[in-house]
């Protein structure tokens, strides 16, 4: 017994258009819903409080004095040929190692050097403002290059001196930054 006002039921092998319609509605609907409810709680007095709190906490951590470099005692440090010994580095795989990250640093140091004089080139000869815009944006690109210098830079300087010295104390030696 069927009246006239229900609509014929989805056929059989599901591939009506209103039904996927439809559903796809009510998952937009959900989705939308949920959103609304997670953004009141975003907006919520306690959470609103609790980021006050956290970012407090930040600004204090950011602007906290430095504390003062407490300069290390021989004792400290570890014997760079003992501590190669104890994780089986022979003298030979250190050497080669070395000249790995010789050729490592200068190698990303001149492509960043390229990717620098690269991006000056760009910005002389731009035209339009999208590549003025690019033109000032590149040199971001040398970045990564240049962190991957300084590391490279960095462990052949502990190679060189056979000293396993943390990064504070190879930054505070400008004469040894180059490999």
């Amino acid at each position: 017994m069927s009246s006239g006002n229900e609509s014929p039921s989805p056929p059989a092998d599901g591939n009506d258009e209103a039904a996927t319609s439809r559903s796809f509605g009510k998952r937009v609907k959900s989705i939308g819903r949920g959103t609304v409810r997670y953004a009141g709680r975003l907006a919520a007095v306690p959470a609103i409080i609790g980021m006050a709190k956290w970012t407090g906490q930040l600004g204090k951590t950011i602007t906290a004095p430095p504390r003062p470099h407490q300069p290390r005692r021989d004792s400290d440090f570890i014997d760079f040929d003992q501590e190669m010994r104890r994780i089986g580095i022979s003298a030979g795989d250190l050497e080669k190692k070395r000249r790995e990250l010789l050729v490592q640093a200068w190698m990303s140091l001149l492509v960043a050097v390229v990717l620098v004089a690269w991006a000056i080139r760009m910005l002389l000869l731009a035209s339009t403002i999208s590549d003025f815009v690019f033109a000032l944006i590149s040199p971001c690109a040398a970045l990564p290059m240049l962190a991957l210098a300084a590391t490279a830079a960095f462990r052949h300087w502990q190679i060189r001196k056979r000293r396993l010295g943390g990064w504070h104390e190879w930054l505070s030696t400008p004469s040894e930054w180059l490999p």
